[in-house]
C-alpha cells in the first residue's frame, strides 16, 4: 500500500470555523502563502493564519464583516500583538471550511516572525473573551487549578523523596537506570551511562557499609567524572533532558550509600 499524500495547504483567503470547546465557534483565515523572503526564512511552504475576533453560536456567513477584525491578544501578560502565525500543516479535521474572505492589501503585507499550530487558535480567542467578559471567574478558576497542580506536585515530590529515603544499594543493584531513555540519546550513550551507574553501585557495595564518607565520595566523584568523559567522547550528548535525568538517578545513588545530607553533589564535579 502506497503512502498517502499530504493534504495541500489552504489557499490565500480560505476561512475556517472551529469549535471553542464551550459550545461556541471561532473563525480563522489565511492571509497569504509564504513566498520570497518568507519562504527562505521558514524553510518551506507555510501559510500565514489570522484569528478573527468573532465568536458565535452558529456557523457564520463568510461575507459577514464582523469576521474581518483580527484578534489582538491582551489577556494576562500579553501586550496586544495580533494573533497571526505561520504554519506548514493543513488545518485539522475539526476546522471546517467556511468559504473565502479575501485579505486586504495591508493584511497580505503583515509581518510575522512566529510559527504555531492551528490547534492554538481556540486558546487565545476564548482566553481573550473571558479576560474581557468573565475575568474574575477566569482568574478564580486558574487559581484553583494552580493550587491543585501544586498539591499534585507536592505529592509527587513526597513520593520521590520517600523513594530516595528507602533506596538501598541492594535495590539499586536490580534497578534499571535511565528506563525512560528510548530513542535519545544514542544506544551507545544509553549503554555506557547505565554501565557507569552500575559500576558505581558495585564499587560502593564492595566498600562495605562501614566505609568512610571520604571513600564513598571518591566513588561518587569517579562516577560523575566518567560521565564527563562520556560526554566528551560521545559528541556531547548530555543536554538539558539528559542532565536532569543523570542528576536525578545519581541522587538515588547518593542516598543509597548514606550521603543523603549532600544536596546537588553532582554539581561539584560535572562539566555538563
Amino acid at each position: 500500500m502506497g503512502r498517502s499524500k499530504k493534504k495541500p495547504l489552504p489557499e490565500e483567503g480560505a476561512a475556517f470555523v472551529f469549535p471553542l470547546g464551550d459550545g461556541r465557534n471561532g473563525v480563522c483565515r489565511v492571509l497569504r502563502q509564504a513566498h520570497g523572503n518568507d519562504m527562505r526564512w521558514l524553510g518551506g511552504p507555510h501559510v500565514l493564519v489570522a484569528v478573527s475576533t468573532w465568536i458565535g453560536d452558529t456557523v457564520p456567513d463568510p461575507a459577514d464583516p464582523a469576521l474581518r477584525p483580527i484578534l489582538h491578544v491582551t489577556h494576562h501578560s500579553w501586550k496586544g500583538h495580533p494573533d497571526v502565525f505561520w504554519d506548514n500543516e493543513p488545518p485539522p479535521r475539526e476546522f471546517k471550511p467556511l468559504g473565502v474572505i479575501s485579505p486586504t492589501a495591508d493584511e497580505r503585507k503583515m509581518k510575522c516572525d512566529s510559527s504555531a499550530g492551528w490547534e492554538g487558535c481556540p486558546f487565545h480567542l476564548l482566553a481573550q473573551w473571558r479576560w474581557d467578559h468573565d475575568r474574575e471567574a477566569m482568574l478564580a478558576e486558574e487559581a484553583r487549578e494552580h493550587e491543585e497542580e501544586m498539591r499534585e506536585l507536592d505529592k509527587r515530590n513526597e513520593a520521590i523523596e520517600k523513594e530516595r529515603r528507602s533506596m538501598t544499594l541492594e535495590k539499586l543493584g536490580k534497578y534499571r537506570f535511565f528506563a525512560n531513555w528510548k530513542e535519545m540519546p544514542s544506544k551507545e550513550a544509553i549503554k555506557a551511562s547505565r554501565e557507569a551507574m552500575k559500576k558505581a553501585v558495585q564499587a560502593l557495595v564492595a566498600l562495605g557499609p562501614k566505609a568512610s564518607k571520604a571513600k564513598r565520595k571518591q566513588v561518587l566523584k569517579a562516577c560523575i567524572e566518567e560521565f564527563n568523559e562520556l560526554d566528551r567522547t560521545m559528541d556531547h550528548f548530555i543536554e538539558t533532558f539528559e542532565r536532569d535525568d543523570i542528576c536525578s538517578e545519581f541522587d538515588l545513588l547518593v542516598h543509597a550509600c548514606g550521603l543523603g545530607e549532600y544536596d546537588n553533589l553532582a554539581d561539584e564535579w560535572r562539566d555538563w
